[in-house]
């Protein structure tokens, strides 16, 4: 698990709503991540070669 991710036990200490609009925020989360990746893989000659995990560290480095 990365240390952006909330743990199931976390979640639960939400208030009613946000359980819902947390698991959304991270579905969409995942889902640009994907983009990001895919469009970083069809741009190699641009980007050079460049790992899932390369893309999270730099995003979440911040």
């Amino acid at each position: 698990m990365c240390a952006h991710e909330i743990r199931p036990q976390d979640a639960a200490d939400q208030p009613d709503g946000e359980d819902e609009e947390l698991e959304e925020e991270q579905r969409v989360q995942r889902e640009q991540l994907a983009a990001i990746f895919q469009l970083l893989k069809e741009n190699q000659e641009t980007f050079g070669e460049v790992s899932e995990r390369d893309v999270e560290d730099q995003l979440y480095s911040i």
